[in-house]
């Protein structure tokens, strides 16, 4: 699965979690921009799970890439919010999926959310 997805302006954060959480990340362009991968273990005494959540800042015109080899179902998301009124909203510039075997879906959708 590969996702490529545009910002330009300042104050933008991303967050991913899930699947895509793992996946190989790389901001590419001018301006400022972090990534941080944080992991949280939680275990009771019936189970024991981890959940990772890997995030970041852009602030510029840069790319935001995302590559993975998905090899079992899992759900993902991307959320990106930004504190301050954006230049333009961030724009996926390419995604792309090919299935290894079974099935795969891959369905991308903005949903703007009021101040």
């Amino acid at each position: 699965m590969h996702l490529a997805i545009d910002f330009k302006g300042v104050g933008y954060v991303w967050e991913l979690t899930g699947a895509l959480a793992t996946a190989k990340k790389d901001v590419t362009g001018s301006g400022s921009f972090t990534t941080v991968t944080k992991s949280k273990s939680t275990s009771t005494a019936a189970a024991s799970s981890t959940s990772i959540i890997s995030h970041g800042e852009i602030s510029g015109f840069a790319t935001l890439d995302v590559e993975s080899d998905i090899t079992a179902a899992g759900d993902g998301g991307i959320v990106i919010t930004n504190s301050l009124p954006p230049v333009a909203l961030p724009r996926i510039a390419s995604a792309s999926c090919e299935a290894s075997k079974g099935h795969a879906q891959l369905s991308a959708h903005a949903v703007a959310s009021p101040k």
